[in-house]
Protein backbone atom coordinates (compact mmCIF):
# COMPACT_ATOMS: atom_id res chain seq x y z
CA UNK A 1 0.00 0.00 0.00
CA UNK A 2 2.85 2.38 0.89
CA UNK A 3 4.61 1.63 -2.42
CA UNK A 4 1.42 2.33 -4.37
CA UNK A 5 0.93 5.63 -2.54
CA UNK A 6 4.54 6.68 -3.21
CA UNK A 7 4.18 5.76 -6.90
CA UNK A 8 1.00 7.85 -7.10
CA UNK A 9 2.75 10.98 -5.79
CA UNK A 10 5.75 10.46 -8.09
CA UNK A 11 3.48 10.15 -11.13
CA UNK A 12 1.52 13.21 -9.99
CA UNK A 13 4.68 15.33 -9.69
CA UNK A 14 6.03 14.16 -13.06
CA UNK A 15 2.73 14.80 -14.81
CA UNK A 16 2.54 18.30 -13.31
CA UNK A 17 6.08 18.99 -14.51
CA UNK A 18 5.52 17.67 -17.99
CA UNK A 19 2.11 19.06 -18.80
CA UNK A 20 1.67 22.28 -16.80
CA UNK A 21 1.23 25.23 -19.13
CA UNK A 22 0.88 27.79 -16.36
CA UNK A 23 4.42 27.54 -15.04
CA UNK A 24 7.73 27.96 -16.78
CA UNK A 25 10.28 25.20 -16.38
CA UNK A 26 12.61 27.73 -14.74
CA UNK A 27 11.78 31.09 -13.14
CA UNK A 28 13.25 33.60 -10.70
CA UNK A 29 11.17 35.72 -8.34
CA UNK A 30 12.58 38.70 -6.43
CA UNK A 31 10.80 40.27 -3.48
CA UNK A 32 11.87 43.30 -1.39
CA UNK A 33 10.06 43.30 1.95
CA UNK A 34 9.16 45.44 4.95
CA UNK A 35 7.90 44.02 8.24
CA UNK A 36 6.98 44.60 11.87
CA UNK A 37 7.67 42.18 14.74
CA UNK A 38 5.90 41.88 18.08
CA UNK A 39 6.14 39.25 20.81
CA UNK A 40 8.61 38.24 23.50
CA UNK A 41 11.72 36.18 24.19
CA UNK A 42 11.60 34.16 27.41
CA UNK A 43 14.61 33.60 29.68
CA UNK A 44 14.31 31.54 32.88
CA UNK A 45 16.37 29.85 35.60
CA UNK A 46 15.31 26.61 37.32
CA UNK A 47 16.95 25.35 40.53
CA UNK A 48 16.94 21.77 41.82
CA UNK A 49 14.86 21.32 44.97
CA UNK A 50 13.80 17.91 46.33
CA UNK A 51 14.63 16.19 43.01
CA UNK A 52 12.52 18.71 41.08
CA UNK A 53 13.61 21.74 39.08
CA UNK A 54 11.58 24.75 40.24
CA UNK A 55 11.51 28.21 38.72
CA UNK A 56 13.85 30.68 40.42
CA UNK A 57 13.82 33.51 37.87
CA UNK A 58 11.84 34.52 34.78
CA UNK A 59 12.52 37.37 32.31
CA UNK A 60 10.39 38.56 29.40
CA UNK A 61 12.23 40.50 26.68
CA UNK A 62 9.63 42.31 24.59
CA UNK A 63 9.56 42.80 20.84
CA UNK A 64 7.44 45.93 20.41
CA UNK A 65 6.72 47.08 16.85
CA UNK A 66 10.27 46.35 15.76
CA UNK A 67 10.83 47.17 12.08
CA UNK A 68 12.78 44.96 9.68
CA UNK A 69 13.81 45.45 6.05
CA UNK A 70 15.09 42.79 3.69
CA UNK A 71 14.47 40.74 0.61
CA UNK A 72 13.67 37.31 -0.76
CA UNK A 73 14.64 35.45 -3.92
CA UNK A 74 12.98 32.26 -5.13
CA UNK A 75 14.25 29.86 -7.81
CA UNK A 76 11.77 27.45 -9.38
CA UNK A 77 12.69 24.41 -11.49
CA UNK A 78 9.48 22.86 -12.81
CA UNK A 79 7.65 21.94 -9.57
CA UNK A 80 10.67 22.35 -7.26
CA UNK A 81 11.18 25.64 -5.41
CA UNK A 82 14.06 27.02 -3.39
CA UNK A 83 13.84 30.39 -1.65
CA UNK A 84 16.30 32.44 0.39
CA UNK A 85 15.31 35.46 2.46
CA UNK A 86 17.09 37.74 4.89
CA UNK A 87 16.26 40.88 6.83
CA UNK A 88 17.76 43.20 9.42
CA UNK A 89 16.08 45.26 12.14
CA UNK A 90 16.28 48.97 12.81
CA UNK A 91 17.68 49.63 16.33
CA UNK A 92 15.03 51.26 18.55
CA UNK A 93 13.28 51.17 21.94
CA UNK A 94 11.41 47.87 22.25
CA UNK A 95 8.87 47.98 25.06
CA UNK A 96 9.96 46.59 28.42
CA UNK A 97 11.90 43.78 30.03
CA UNK A 98 10.31 42.48 33.23
CA UNK A 99 12.19 40.28 35.71
CA UNK A 100 10.64 38.11 38.45
CA UNK A 101 12.32 36.00 41.17
CA UNK A 102 11.00 33.33 43.55
CA UNK A 103 13.83 33.04 46.09
CA UNK A 104 12.30 30.21 48.12
CA UNK A 105 11.13 28.32 44.99
CA UNK A 106 7.46 28.53 45.97
CA UNK A 107 4.44 30.58 44.87
CA UNK A 108 5.62 33.79 46.58
CA UNK A 109 7.32 36.18 44.17
CA UNK A 110 9.97 38.10 46.10
CA UNK A 111 11.47 40.41 43.48
CA UNK A 112 9.85 42.15 40.54
CA UNK A 113 11.48 44.77 38.32
CA UNK A 114 10.76 46.54 35.03
CA UNK A 115 13.35 48.03 32.68
CA UNK A 116 13.27 49.94 29.42
CA UNK A 117 14.12 47.49 26.65
CA UNK A 118 16.17 48.44 23.60
CA UNK A 119 16.74 46.44 20.43
CA UNK A 120 20.44 46.97 19.73
CA UNK A 121 20.62 44.79 16.64
CA UNK A 122 18.87 41.79 15.11
CA UNK A 123 18.63 39.88 11.84
CA UNK A 124 17.33 36.61 10.43
CA UNK A 125 18.09 34.29 7.50
CA UNK A 126 15.58 31.78 6.17
CA UNK A 127 15.41 29.16 3.41
CA UNK A 128 12.53 27.08 2.04
CA UNK A 129 12.70 23.94 -0.11
CA UNK A 130 9.37 22.74 -1.46
CA UNK A 131 7.66 20.62 -4.13
CA UNK A 132 4.39 21.77 -5.74
CA UNK A 133 1.72 19.12 -6.23
CA UNK A 134 -1.12 20.68 -8.23
CA UNK A 135 -4.44 18.93 -7.76
CA UNK A 136 -6.63 21.43 -9.62
CA UNK A 137 -6.17 24.74 -11.41
CA UNK A 138 -6.98 26.54 -8.14
CA UNK A 139 -5.49 24.25 -5.45
CA UNK A 140 -1.86 23.22 -4.85
CA UNK A 141 -0.22 21.37 -1.98
CA UNK A 142 3.51 21.93 -1.33
CA UNK A 143 5.40 19.78 1.22
CA UNK A 144 8.11 22.08 2.61
CA UNK A 145 11.36 21.96 4.56
CA UNK A 146 12.38 25.23 6.22
CA UNK A 147 15.60 26.31 7.92
CA UNK A 148 16.14 29.62 9.70
CA UNK A 149 18.76 31.40 11.77
CA UNK A 150 17.80 34.24 14.13
CA UNK A 151 20.02 36.57 16.15
CA UNK A 152 18.63 39.19 18.55
CA UNK A 153 20.52 41.49 20.92
CA UNK A 154 18.62 43.42 23.61
CA UNK A 155 19.72 45.89 26.28
CA UNK A 156 17.63 46.64 29.38
CA UNK A 157 18.31 49.80 31.37
CA UNK A 158 16.71 52.54 33.52
CA UNK A 159 15.06 49.85 35.62
CA UNK A 160 12.93 50.16 38.75
CA UNK A 161 11.56 47.47 41.02
CA UNK A 162 10.44 46.02 44.33
CA UNK A 163 12.87 43.86 46.30
CA UNK A 164 11.45 41.56 48.97
CA UNK A 165 14.68 39.63 49.56
CA UNK A 166 15.85 39.34 53.17
CA UNK A 167 18.78 41.74 52.72
CA UNK A 168 16.41 44.55 51.72
CA UNK A 169 13.20 44.00 53.74
CA UNK A 170 12.42 45.72 57.02
CA UNK A 171 11.73 42.31 58.62
CA UNK A 172 15.02 40.68 57.64
CA UNK A 173 13.07 37.82 55.99
CA UNK A 174 12.08 37.07 52.40
CA UNK A 175 8.78 38.81 51.73
CA UNK A 176 6.45 39.23 48.76
CA UNK A 177 7.56 41.91 46.31
CA UNK A 178 4.26 43.79 46.75
CA UNK A 179 4.25 43.74 50.56
CA UNK A 180 4.80 46.81 52.75
CA UNK A 181 8.09 45.30 53.91
CA UNK A 182 9.72 45.23 50.46
CA UNK A 183 12.09 47.95 49.32
CA UNK A 184 11.35 49.98 46.20
CA UNK A 185 14.18 51.11 43.93
CA UNK A 186 13.16 54.05 41.70
CA UNK A 187 13.87 54.30 37.99
CA UNK A 188 17.53 54.23 37.07
CA UNK A 189 18.73 52.71 40.35
CA UNK A 190 19.01 49.12 39.09
CA UNK A 191 21.94 47.75 37.12
CA UNK A 192 21.30 47.02 33.46
CA UNK A 193 21.29 43.70 31.60
CA UNK A 194 22.24 42.79 28.03
CA UNK A 195 20.88 39.70 26.30
CA UNK A 196 21.80 37.96 23.05
CA UNK A 197 19.57 35.10 21.76
CA UNK A 198 20.57 32.95 18.77
CA UNK A 199 18.48 30.12 17.32
CA UNK A 200 19.07 27.51 14.63
CA UNK A 201 15.70 26.17 13.56
CA UNK A 202 14.59 23.29 11.33
CA UNK A 203 10.94 23.00 10.32
CA UNK A 204 8.89 20.47 8.36
CA UNK A 205 5.38 21.11 7.12
CA UNK A 206 3.55 22.28 4.07
CA UNK A 207 1.76 25.04 2.22
CA UNK A 208 -1.68 24.93 0.65
CA UNK A 209 -2.27 27.42 -2.16
CA UNK A 210 -5.76 28.58 -3.15
CA UNK A 211 -6.48 30.78 -6.17
CA UNK A 212 -10.21 31.59 -5.95
CA UNK A 213 -9.97 34.23 -8.71
CA UNK A 214 -7.29 34.98 -11.26
CA UNK A 215 -5.67 37.93 -9.46
CA UNK A 216 -5.80 36.71 -5.84
CA UNK A 217 -3.83 33.89 -4.22
CA UNK A 218 -3.89 32.58 -0.64
CA UNK A 219 -0.98 30.61 0.89
CA UNK A 220 -1.57 28.88 4.22
CA UNK A 221 1.43 27.16 5.86
CA UNK A 222 1.96 25.12 9.04
CA UNK A 223 5.22 23.72 10.47
CA UNK A 224 6.58 21.72 13.39
CA UNK A 225 10.24 21.48 14.41
CA UNK A 226 12.28 18.24 14.28
CA UNK A 227 15.05 19.99 16.20
CA UNK A 228 15.72 23.53 17.33
CA UNK A 229 18.88 24.86 18.98
CA UNK A 230 18.77 27.87 21.32
CA UNK A 231 21.87 29.67 22.61
CA UNK A 232 21.80 32.75 24.82
CA UNK A 233 24.33 35.05 26.47
CA UNK A 234 23.43 37.66 29.05
CA UNK A 235 25.48 40.07 31.12
CA UNK A 236 24.13 41.17 34.48
CA UNK A 237 26.23 44.26 35.10
CA UNK A 238 28.28 43.96 38.35
CA UNK A 239 27.16 40.31 38.68
CA UNK A 240 28.74 38.36 35.83
CA UNK A 241 28.10 36.62 32.52
CA UNK A 242 25.69 33.76 31.85
CA UNK A 243 25.30 31.37 28.92
CA UNK A 244 22.36 29.04 28.22
CA UNK A 245 22.10 26.20 25.73
CA UNK A 246 18.93 24.20 24.99
CA UNK A 247 17.58 21.78 22.38
CA UNK A 248 13.89 21.66 21.51
CA UNK A 249 12.43 18.57 19.78
CA UNK A 250 8.92 18.75 18.28
CA UNK A 251 7.81 21.36 20.82
CA UNK A 252 7.67 24.44 18.61
CA UNK A 253 5.15 25.50 15.98
CA UNK A 254 5.05 28.03 13.16
CA UNK A 255 2.20 29.19 10.92
CA UNK A 256 1.96 31.62 7.99
CA UNK A 257 -0.90 33.16 6.02
CA UNK A 258 -0.07 35.10 2.85
CA UNK A 259 -2.44 36.97 0.54
CA UNK A 260 -1.14 38.02 -2.88
CA UNK A 261 -2.78 40.38 -5.36
CA UNK A 262 -1.46 40.24 -8.94
CA UNK A 263 -1.34 43.66 -10.57
CA UNK A 264 -0.05 41.99 -13.73
CA UNK A 265 0.90 38.38 -14.42
CA UNK A 266 4.47 38.66 -13.05
CA UNK A 267 3.96 41.48 -10.49
CA UNK A 268 2.17 41.05 -7.15
CA UNK A 269 1.66 42.83 -3.84
CA UNK A 270 1.82 40.48 -0.83
CA UNK A 271 0.68 40.65 2.78
CA UNK A 272 2.12 37.96 5.08
CA UNK A 273 1.24 37.28 8.72
CA UNK A 274 3.16 34.68 10.71
CA UNK A 275 3.31 33.34 14.24
CA UNK A 276 6.04 31.29 15.92
CA UNK A 277 5.75 29.59 19.30
CA UNK A 278 8.71 27.90 20.99
CA UNK A 279 7.65 26.20 24.21
CA UNK A 280 9.84 27.09 27.18
CA UNK A 281 12.64 24.52 27.03
CA UNK A 282 15.02 23.57 29.83
CA UNK A 283 18.72 23.36 29.05
CA UNK A 284 22.21 23.82 30.50
CA UNK A 285 23.38 26.99 32.24
CA UNK A 286 26.94 28.36 32.49
CA UNK A 287 28.60 31.23 34.37
CA UNK A 288 31.74 33.32 33.79
CA UNK A 289 33.37 36.22 35.59
CA UNK A 290 35.31 37.39 32.54
CA UNK A 291 33.13 36.39 29.55
CA UNK A 292 35.79 33.86 28.51
CA UNK A 293 35.96 30.89 30.86
CA UNK A 294 32.44 29.52 31.33
CA UNK A 295 31.72 26.79 33.89
CA UNK A 296 28.48 24.82 34.06
CA UNK A 297 26.27 25.66 37.04
CA UNK A 298 25.36 22.43 38.83
CA UNK A 299 21.79 21.87 40.06
CA UNK A 300 20.58 24.66 37.76
CA UNK A 301 18.83 24.55 34.39
CA UNK A 302 18.09 27.37 31.98
CA UNK A 303 14.73 28.01 30.34
CA UNK A 304 14.35 29.38 26.80
CA UNK A 305 11.24 30.12 24.77
CA UNK A 306 9.67 32.56 22.31
CA UNK A 307 6.36 33.90 21.07
CA UNK A 308 6.80 35.93 17.85
CA UNK A 309 4.25 37.67 15.60
CA UNK A 310 5.34 39.15 12.25
CA UNK A 311 3.46 41.19 9.65
CA UNK A 312 5.25 41.63 6.32
CA UNK A 313 4.36 43.71 3.28
CA UNK A 314 6.23 43.02 0.03
CA UNK A 315 6.17 43.31 -3.75
CA UNK A 316 7.39 40.46 -5.94
CA UNK A 317 8.28 40.14 -9.59
CA UNK A 318 8.70 36.84 -11.42
CA UNK A 319 11.03 36.60 -14.43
Amino acid sequence: MKNKLLAFFIILIISNTAFSEENKFFSIEVEPLFGIRNGKIIESVFELDNNEYKKLSHLNWEHFFNIFLGGKIELSFANFNFSFSSAGFIPKPSGIMDDSDWLELNDVKNIYSISENYLVNSFFIETDLSIDIQFTSWFTLSPTFNFSYNNTYFEAKNGYGWYGSENYTSTGNNESWDSEYAKFFPKGKLYGITYNRMTLETWIGGTTTFTPVEKIKFNLSAFINPILYLESFDHHIKKGYYADIAYNYFNAFKGRLEISYYITKPLSINLLTSVKYIKETQGLSYFSNDEKNYLQITDVKSGSGEVIFDITLSASYKF
